[in-house]
């Protein structure tokens, strides 16, 4: 018996139909007190007239698509769960922050036990200076140590040097997408010291999406959405921007672009803290302890 997450993914898949739109839907049959498997199952059987959708999109949902199909094989076999909105293993912290414009449908591979913990998040270049790759795996390796789950975006330079000082530290990181699951490999500086029992694999896009500059962005709204507190290397001003007030991100937490000098930054929920020192210094973080 095919899930509810099956029917919600395969109407994401009709040309045109977005979150919006599908949010509609399933507004439409919360109301009318009829399942999304019966709606679409009627409609394919000709039986149900909707204004909802347009005739091409009918045509495609009762055409069928083989590569879809694929993809729902894959994503069984691969062992991804599909999170939806509304359900209880939903982080809370994306439906707060960004509202309406949460993901319907989010892929997760891995513990999703590690979005309940306190999380640090990390943005910034991936030409990073080697002072910046320095403050990267300090700030990532002291939180890491203190069991705090470290999230990026899984790119070069920044990202990856958080992921990797983490991972290295004994602790916990959740690698945030910018393509579908289903793309998903494990990189080269990853491979000595990936442990599936301490990685949480995330995305928000369709299982077979290509990487894009405009996922990227997005996928960095999702970081800030999952993070107590948001550590910026080096970043461009518009991808800041971007992060913070794009998509209609309504974020309470706590962000320091680390082109300030040093103060003492306390991380949401966790009892302790770790002092930055000024950037003309070798260590990014001198000492992590209690508050």
């Amino acid at each position: 018996m095919k899930q509810r997450e099956y029917y919600i993914l395969k109407l994401l898949n009709v040309p045109g139909l977005g979150n919006a739109k599908v949010k509609r839907i399933l507004e439409h049959c919360h109301r009318k007190g009829i399942s999304i498997k019966g709606y679409i199952e009627d409609i394919i059987r000709g039986d149900r007239k909707t204004p909802l959708l347009t005739p091409s999109q009918i045509n495609s949902l009762v055409d069928g698509d083989s590569r879809f199909e694929n993809q729902w094989k894959a994503i069984k076999e691969q062992d991804i769960r599909i999170l939806t909105i509304g359900d209880s293993n939903y982080p809370a912290r994306m439906v707060s922050a960004l509202n309406n414009k949460a993901p319907m449908l989010l892929f997760a591979k891995g513990d999703i036990g590690l979005l309940t913990k306190p999380c640090l998040g990390f943005c910034g270049s991936r030409q990073a200076s080697e002072k910046g790759l320095e403050t990267a795996w300090d700030c990532a390796d002291q939180m890491a140590r203190k069991g705090v789950n470290i999230i990026s975006g899984y790119a070069s330079g920044v990202d990856m040097t958080a992921h990797k000082a983490a991972l290295e530290a004994g602790g916990t990181t959740t690698l945030v997408l910018a393509e579908g699951i289903l793309n998903f490999r494990i990189k080269k500086g990853l491979k000595d010291v990936f442990d599936e029992s301490k990685v949480l694999i995330l995305s928000e896009f369709l299982p077979g999406t290509s990487w894009s500059v405009r996922n990227a962005m997005q996928r960095n709204s999702t970081i800030c959405s999952l993070s107590q507190v948001m550590i910026l290397i080096e970043a461009e001003k518009k991808v800041v921007a971007l992060a913070l007030g794009g998509h209609h991100l309504k974020w309470d937490g706590l962000y320091l672009p680390l082109c300030m000098k040093g103060c003492l930054l306390p991380l949401l929920g966790t009892g302790y803290c770790f002092h930055r020192a000024h950037t003309d210094s070798k260590r990014a973080s001198k000492q992590c302890g209690p508050i």
